[in-house]
């Protein structure tokens, strides 16, 4: 009797396991590419990428002079909208003074909300 008990739980979750899954591809949204960008502008580049689901990259690369030193420069930002329908966007920026980047978010129409905090508001916070 356990065994039959037994076989009967492993046939279940067997069942269960091949019928959760998705049995096409259709029912996956299919992105596409929209736009792609890759061109010399002065003395680096710029790379646009964008695709049909609304994720976006944009990268440019150049050189500038600091104390007599050449420094390469990467500046850019990316975005995605997010499974609770938010557009979520990150610039960021690389050179001498090190990487930084700044995360914002919004609707798709609405204005884009930043992330930071003003220090002396978060110094109050903390007491």
């Amino acid at each position: 009797m356990k065994v039959v008990a037994l076989c009967l739980y492993i046939l279940v979750i067997a069942w269960v396991k091949v019928n959760s899954r998705p049995t096409t591809n259709e029912e996956y949204q299919k992105i596409e590419i929209d736009s792609i960008l890759n061109a010399k502008e002065g003395n680096g580049t710029i790379y646009l990428h964008v695709l049909s689901d609304g994720t976006m990259l944009l990268r440019k690369t150049y050189s500038k002079v600091v104390n007599g030193y050449e420094v390469r420069v990467e500046e850019g930002s990316y975005s995605f909208i997010g499974p609770d329908k938010l557009l979520y966007k990150t610039t960021y920026i690389a050179d001498e003074r090190g990487y930084r980047a700044k995360t914002s978010f919004s609707n798709a129409t609405a204005t884009f909300v930043e992330d930071s905090i003003d220090p002396k508001v978060l110094i109050s916070l903390l007491g």
